[in-house]
This record gives structure tokens, sequence and C-alpha cells, in this order.
């Protein structure tokens, strides 16, 4: 864990921020517009349900708490956070191609699902509190047309799909608090493919001198244990974990 622990990675988080803030304003629709009629209707659902709040203070509804931070009117974090997801995995795609792609979070990365989609690969996406969202205040945006077929799968079935997938896109969070997520994740994968982790340093503090308290060492600890998959450290923003399996 050392290896990934240095001023530099901080340094290149900060600068890299910067550089991929208002990434939004390339696109051909407003998505700020976009992010915030989604965050109002989540927020308007959340109070209709009478959600106690004290749960998502915690953390332990991670997905609800992040769409209440994006209904900030700060400009520019929100690009930074959902958008760079995309230039990864534009990245991932022009070196391996993905023909058949497993999404954990499809409300928060709908710019990536466009891409995949156009590119021809087919979409699956977690039977999840992401998929809810994506589906009931996403997926039918007049501004955000999304046209294109995908397919659903349970948590339980995962461990079923052996070598199903050649990319995936998950949060390292989830790793965290489900060890079996994070191995059926990885034996859904097939040789060549690649699992493109997201919110992966911790806000940065992956990169302080307290880096072994924080929960995702414990994950990065096991992947490099293991002889199936190489794995590499993004420090870029909220940090990623390409890890391909072998």
């Amino acid at each position: 864990m050392h290896s990934i622990v240095d001023n530099r990675f901080l340094v290149t988080s900060t600068v890299t921020r910067e550089v991929s803030n208002y990434a939004g304003r390339s696109l051909e629709y407003d998505w700020d517009e976009v992010v915030g009629d989604i965050s109002r209707a989540v927020g308007e659902y959340n109070n209709s349900i009478n959600l106690d709040r004290r749960v998502v203070a915690v953390g332990v509804v991670n997905k609800i708490h992040l769409w209440d931070i994006v209904g900030s009117n700060q400009e520019g974090w929100k690009d930074h956070i959902f958008l760079s997801v995309g230039f990864y995995c534009q990245m991932v795609m022009d070196m391996i191609k993905p023909t058949n792609a497993l999404i954990v979070e499809p409300d928060t990365h709908f710019e990536l699902l466009a891409l995949l989609a156009n590119s021809g690969c087919n979409l699956t996406f977690v039977n999840n509190e992401s998929l809810f969202i994506f589906e009931n205040f996403v997926r039918d945006l007049p501004s955000y047309p999304f046209s294109f077929p995908y397919r659903t799968v349970d948590m339980q079935d995962l461990s079923s799909l052996t070598g199903e997938f050649d990319f995936v896109s998950a949060p390292v969070y989830d790793f965290v608090v489900d060890n079996n997520f994070m191995e059926d994740i990885v034996s859904s994968v097939a040789s060549g493919g690649v699992i493109l982790g997201e919110y992966g340093n911790e806000s940065g503090r992956l990169y302080t001198e307290d880096y072994y308290m924080e929960p995702v060492v414990d994950v990065y600890e096991q992947l490099l244990d293991r002889d199936d998959v190489t794995s590499y450290h993004l420090s870029h923003g909220i940090g990623y974990q390409v890890i391909i399996k072998k």
C-alpha cells in the first residue's frame, strides 16, 4: 500500500480536478440542468416516503446521500465526479472495445450509458437502488432521451454469470461494504476484461499519513493478493481502480 501513498498523488488529484471541472459544458445538452432535475425529483421522492435522515447521515444509504449533495448550487465538481467516469470508460473502450458491459450505478453515470450503447455494447444493470432511480427519474427525461435496450440482473445472481462481461463499472465503496460482491464482480469478468472502480480514494484521504485507517485499504490489499487480476490505481479526483482480469 505504501506504493500509492505519496504527495505526488495528492498533487495530481488536485490539478486534474481543476482541469476537468465544467466538463459538462462540452455536451450537446445542459448537463447541469439535467442533473438538477434528477436531484430535485429524487429529493421529492425521498421526502414523500418519510426517510429517516439519520441513516443517510452516517453513510448507510450512499445513493441518497450522493443525490442530496448533488442538489447543491455549486458548479464544477459535479461534472468532475460523474463525467470523468465516462472519460476513463472511453479509454477502456479504445483499448478493449467492450461488447458486454455491467453497470452498477446507471443513475449517476447516464452519460456513460449512452457512450457505451452508441458503440454497440450490450448493457446490463444490477437491480439495486441506482436502477430504481435511473428508471424512475433519469431514463425518460426529455433532455436525456434514453432509447437503448438493456437487461437487469439481481445481486444474488451475479455469481452465476462467470466470464459474462468484458467491462464493468462499479463503485469501490460497494466492495468495501460487501466483499462477496467484489468476488462476484471479478468472477463475472472474462479474461482480458476490465473493471473500472470509481470513488476509490476516500475523497483524497487515501493519500494522507492516516491512509491505513480507511476501509478501502483492505479492498486494495485483497486485490494485490489475487493472482487472477492486475490492478492499477489512478489518483485523478475521486480516485479510480482499473482492474484487469488475467
